[in-house]
């Protein structure tokens, strides 16, 4: 499979410099596609029609900067591998909103750019490698990417997906009048659905649902809240256990 990536910065020699450097990664260069812009606003056309596995973006960048070309590109794909490459020095607040992979200087040492690149390869093979939900909205057939899924609950016959707002874009996905997802639905059984995503950070709370740690924002022993809900879920007495180990895992592996 070719991995479709992007380098948009407005200077020609900074482009060809890291096109460079990707050149001499034997295993990336002969599974990527590299697409150069020279401006954001090129960039977030092609978008449209292309799915990066990864983008290259420069920081001070005349138009658009590269700092509301990563907005909007957060707006309709969350998962893609954004690296920063810029002569800017350190990150700034916005940062954790768009959460970049890796601040790439311009004037790193060679064996430092050729560790950089090692480690955002591997991170676009793991994302390619993370597991996809087959759903459907209505009659209409998507994939729906692990780490856009805020939770699953049993519904009706089967199960239903609630995936967080900032990926709806992602999927064209259109907000119901009360802003919440329409209904994201797939058959299966919810034991198999966990066994399939506990290894990505879904723990199992209750026999009706279960949930993504990533967006846990409060969790005591009985009840817990999701980022983008209302309201509390319970946490059922024989889950409880197997429930706070596996969150617990998932905060080690991500803060330690």
């Amino acid at each position: 499979m070719e991995f479709e990536i992007a380098i948009c910065d407005d200077c020609n020699v900074d482009r060809a410099f890291l096109i460079r450097h990707i050149q001499k990664h034997k295993v990336m260069a002969e599974r990527i596609h590299i697409h150069e812009y020279a401006s954001g606003w090129e960039l977030l056309e092609a978008m449209g029609n292309i799915a990066f596995a990864a983008i290259f973006l420069d920081i001070q960048m005349d138009g658009i900067n590269g700092e509301e070309t990563a907005r909007a590109i957060r707006k309709t794909d969350t998962g893609l591998v954004l690296i920063f490459y810029t002569g800017y020095i350190g990150p700034s607040p916005f940062s954790f909103e768009v959460q970049p992979f890796r601040y790439m200087m311009k004037n790193m040492a060679e064996v430092q750019i050729a560790e950089y690149l090692e480690a955002i390869w591997s991170k676009i093979l793991e994302n390619f490698c993370k597991p996809m939900i087959s759903a459907h909205i209505g009659k209409t057939q998507i994939m729906i990417k692990a780490e856009h899924i805020l939770y699953i609950d049993k519904y009706k016959r089967g199960l239903r997906i609630h995936v967080i707002r900032q990926a709806y874009g992602t999927y064209g996905i259109t907000a119901c009048e009360d802003g919440n997802c329409p209904d994201v639905r797939f058959q299966g059984k919810m034991e198999d659905t966990y066994e399939r995503l506990k290894r990505y950070g879904f723990g199992w709370p209750h026999d009706s649902y279960m949930v993504n740690c990533e967006y846990l924002c409060y969790c005591d022993a009985k009840e817990f809240r999701l980022t983008e809900t209302e309201g509390t879920f319970q946490i059922s007495r024989s889950k409880a256990k197997a429930f706070r180990e596996q969150k617990d895992r998932f905060l080690c592996s991500k803060y330690l």
